[in-house]
């Protein structure tokens, strides 16, 4: 399992690259250094020489941006927390971890889509230092751990996917009951860790909450929906399914500034164990303002 959850460093300097094989199929190893040639040409502000289809179509924090763009700018390198999953059923992958940009380090979740050796989609949820809840040096000391792999035989996609849209439906319907889960599982919020916590714990919480991931949903009423929701990896020997989605608000719903409440956009995974059940999940997510559009960028 550990073979397809791979953290690799990557700098102008150290590479970790292949050469992908002469045959148009790709399996996870190919994959994974089409993944290493594309983070190098991020940072190396080189898109021509990223394995990208003609069709190649990229997002950004739901805009549309072509090669050259967004982070093939502003990359520098990418840091000691990364992770890898991989969907043998729909062929997509997916990156989490953090990315050096000139500010400073933010969180990078990305989802690609493959045609046989060619890169064809990126879509990409960056959150920067203005975003709530953000902190990188947490997210290295809260990222999931595979050092000692479970057996999860026996765990479909299927099982992995109801659970995932289990856990929106009841943050849009305010209730943690029917939600295959462990008891005290964890969530993390660009960074944060915002479940089994103690008061004045700190760490830039933006409500703390002693439970695990689904207490207190009875008090989540700002979320009218998860909107545009997909789970485009989903990684059984993983165990961990990314699900991509855009909270509404209620009409009329504010912050606690007084000011009309932010939809945010988020890539969430969901860490189960063979049963299907939520482990942890950890989060990278925006807000957008109201003038942006409605959407995660690939309705």
């Amino acid at each position: 399992m550990l073979k397809r959850i791979v953290t690799c460093l990557l700098s102008a300097s150290t590479l970790c690259l292949g050469a992908a094989s002469a045959e148009d199929a790709c399996d996870q190893t190919c994959k994974s250094r089409l993944i290493d040639q594309y983070l190098h040409a991020l940072v190396t502000s080189a898109p021509d020489e990223a394995p990208l289809a003609e069709s190649y179509r990229a997002t950004e924090n739901q805009h549309e941006i072509a090669p050259g763009e967004g982070l093939w700018t502003s990359a520098t390198g990418f840091g000691p927390m990364q992770r890898r999953f991989f969907d043998e059923a729909t062929g997509n992958a997916a990156f989490y971890g953090l990315v050096y940009e000139a500010d400073g380090p933010a969180l990078l979740s990305l989802r690609l889509s493959f045609d046989g050796q060619d890169i064809t989609e990126s879509e990409a949820i960056i959150a920067r230092d203005f975003e709530p809840l953000y902190n990188p040096v947490a997210a290295i000391k809260e990222a999931p751990d595979f050092t000692n792999p479970a057996d999860l035989s026996g765990l479909t996609r299927e099982m992995m996917t109801t659970t995932a849209d289990k856990y929106f439906d009841g943050l849009r319907d305010n209730t943690g009951e029917g939600i295959p889960k462990v008891d005290g599982c964890k969530r993390i919020e660009n960074g944060t860790r915002v479940t089994n916590r103690r008061p004045g714990s700190g760490d830039h919480a933006d409500e703390v909450r002693s439970g695990d991931c689904t207490s207190g949903f009875e008090n989540f009423t700002s979320i009218a929906e998860i909107a545009h929701r997909r789970y485009p990896v989903a990684d059984t020997e993983a165990g961990v399914v990314m699900g991509v989605g855009l909270f509404q608000r209620p009409p009329g719903a504010v912050g606690r500034d007084g000011n009309p409440r932010k939809r945010n956009l988020i890539h969430e995974y969901f860490r189960t164990d063979a049963e299907g059940r939520i482990t942890e999940i950890f989060a990278v997510m925006r807000y957008i303002e109201a003038d942006e559009p409605n959407a995660t960028g690939w309705e």
